[in-house]
């Protein structure tokens, strides 16, 4: 996933996304002057900032980002992305 699909998913800016990137919080690899984000390691990120089932459901480990799915089974709706989005932007500007 790029980092534009990442915070399109989460609604927030790909600024955002990329911080978080920097901080480490969000595993992704760079790709010349451009960032790679694994649909996993957007689940794991997702997963420690939602609240989700703690199993993981046989049918999700494999599934694509298209769906609004944590990595343990969990879903995020639009709203709820968007209260994500929220969160880490004041995490970030109180840094």
């Amino acid at each position: 996933m790029s980092v534009a699909d990442v915070a399109d998913r989460w609604s927030v800016s790909s600024q955002t996304v990329l911080n978080i990137i920097r901080r480490g919080q969000l595993r992704a690899i760079r790709i010349g002057s451009r960032y790679r984000v694994q649909p996993t390691a957007v689940y794991d990120y997702e997963s420690t900032q939602c609240h989700a089932p703690s199993q993981l459901p046989p049918h999700t480990a494999s599934a694509t980002v298209a769906g609004n799915t944590t990595s343990n089974g969990g879903t995020v709706n639009k709203a709820s992305a968007f209260r994500l989005g929220q969160r880490i932007g004041k995490r970030q500007s109180a840094h």
